[in-house]
């Protein structure tokens, strides 16, 4: 049974060593309290902006109770930028409906994360805030080419790199197993040193892995020590992010293999998700479940250096500082294309046009690319209460941006229409499963579909955003006489050839399309 009733939308704050420590009725304790709860915290920017997905009351929470009630002001950045904090004031009101309550069913045994947000919306996990976005860049669109270019060089010339590319996960998943098995010692210190110790360790680790198993079960690395520490297992995420359901099921693995006994689970990957605290609970999707912890590569590879330090020269010991070098510049590279302002081109090729990257490098970095600006989209609709998915992907050596308005309830087999944006060829579109086949009779009733709901393919509502209004449609003709292309077995659409665009065009663009879906 919900405790918090749904109207409050609350973001949960688990208080442990930070918990003040002077007595609950002295003068001190509600300001030392206050100061604990309030900062910082590991947020998506998207939770910090009002809308549905942004709580309206933090609640300070110690061994399941709730110790007070904050109304929240305003948000701010921590002196590094990558935390958040908020200003507020007691709130008498909520205190006096839960204050002194037990909200531990909200943390589920085994939930490692300390910030729970209750109903609060789902909300694209973004690192910038639409003000931060129209705010003066961190740097100039022609320092930014340069510093992709040159950590671009550095990489070209690593041969590391160029193995990589070729084996992505795969690659990472052996050579770090190799790692464990050649520097036993090194390795130990530096997977031991990837997530915190947990409060619960008292005793110092004293051995050094003593197994690793690579795609145990389809989990890329398995490792064990010989000594107290659990078992760890990694999963490398390199150009991609894992969705809920691959974190399901790899929980659902580690439970099912009787030698993995509540291991630590580590996500490794060169884009931030965004979870809170870095921590994703499968604890309360998957029976048994437990946190998934994000780690960069940039972080692994500070920990490889360090392990380095004072060994003496050998081939392995080399192999592995390259190794580290290379994620290092990688992790860079990746942290210059995420989308820093709505001033920049949405197509990390418009930027780069003329420089010398290896082409699976640059295909590699417009999918991360891609992705940033999709949550950027998806989080500016969530605040503005638009029904819509925004996803990324990557085709034919292009990069891919759709998003989508779903006309039935059901999303598996129902028809949604939006728009898609390709290379530089934007896309109004329909996605019809109730009509898909690859026979021409299926082609033609998709077709006719398009001529009946011609509203869907009206390029007036966006070419103020687009600034599209003199460019051709294509294919010629127009929507209420049939004129549509198609992809087969399910999708037809049409569409126009753009100049460069710039992501604060893009974000106008999908608030204008989604709001002519609002209104029908």
């Amino acid at each position: 049974m919900s405790i918090i009733a749904p109207q409050h939308r609350v973001v949960l704050i688990r208080l442990t060593k930070s918990y003040p420590i002077s007595d609950e009725s002295s003068p001190e304790f509600r300001g030392q309290l206050y100061a604990a709860t309030s900062k910082w915290w590991k947020i998506a920017a998207s939770r910090t902006v009002q809308g549905p997905g942004a709580p309206e009351f933090a609640f300070a929470v110690h061994r399941g109770v709730v110790k007070a009630v904050y109304k929240i002001e305003s948000w701010r950045r921590s002196p590094d930028s990558t935390r958040f904090g908020f200003s507020g004031t007691s709130s008498s009101e909520l205190d006096g409906i839960y204050g002194g309550l037990d909200v531990s069913q909200y943390f589920p045994n085994g939930a490692s994360n300390p910030v729970r947000f209750v109903n609060c919306s789902s909300a694209a996990a973004t690192a910038v805030t639409p003000d931060e976005l129209v705010g003066a860049p961190q740097l100039s669109e022609v320092d930014r080419v340069e510093l992709i270019t040159e950590l671009a060089r550095k990489l070209d010339q690593e041969p590391l790199a160029h193995i990589m590319l070729g084996g992505r996960e795969l690659f990472h998943t052996n050579l770090l197993a190799w790692f464990c098995r050649e520097m036993p010692q090194q390795a130990s210190d530096v997977f031991d040193a990837l997530v915190p110790i947990p409060d619960s360790a008292d005793t110092k680790p004293q051995g050094y892995i003593r197994r690793v198993d690579r795609e145990r079960g389809h989990l890329d690395l398995s490792i064990w020590w010989d000594d107290h520490r659990t078992p760890m297992v990694i999963e490398n995420k390199v150009f991609s992010l894992p969705d809920p359901d691959q974190l399901d099921g790899y929980s659902a693995r580690i439970l099912n293999d009787t030698e993995l006994d509540r291991p630590t689970q580590i996500i490794l990957s060169l884009q931030d998700p965004q979870w809170p605290e870095d921590t994703f609970d499968t604890t309360d999707r998957v029976p048994g479940g437990a946190s998934w912890v994000r780690v960069s590569y940039g972080r692994l590879s500070e920990l490889i250096l360090h392990a380095l330090e004072g060994v003496s020269v050998s081939y392995e010991v080399e192999i592995i500082r390259h190794y580290a070098e290379m994620i290092k510049v990688l992790q860079e590279l990746a942290d210059a294309v995420t989308v820093r302002s709505e001033d920049e081109p949405v197509l990390l090729t418009d930027s780069l046009a003329g420089a010398h990257i290896e082409q699976r490098l640059l295909w590699s970095l417009a999918k991360l690319r891609a992705r940033s600006v999709s949550q950027i989209i998806q989080s500016d609709l969530d605040a503005c209460s638009f029904d819509c998915t925004v996803d990324s992907g990557f085709s034919n050596g292009t990069p891919v941006i759709t998003a989508f308005h779903y006309l039935q309830p059901n999303r598996a087999k129902g028809t949604s229409v939006g728009w898609q944006l390709q290379g530089r060829e934007f896309r109004l579109c329909a996605v019809l499963p109730g009509l898909a086949g690859a026979s021409d009779a299926d082609a033609q009733s998709r077709l006719d579909w398009g001529k009946s709901n011609c509203q869907h393919f009206d390029f007036s509502v966006v070419d103020p955003a687009l600034n599209s209004a003199a460019l051709q449609e294509y294919p010629k003709g127009d929507a209420a006489s049939g004129a549509f292309n198609k992809f087969n077995p399910d999708f037809i659409y049409r569409s126009k050839k753009l100049d460069s665009l710039t992501v604060a065009q893009l974000l106008h663009a999908a608030r204008l399309a989604a709001r002519s879906r609002s209104t029908e």
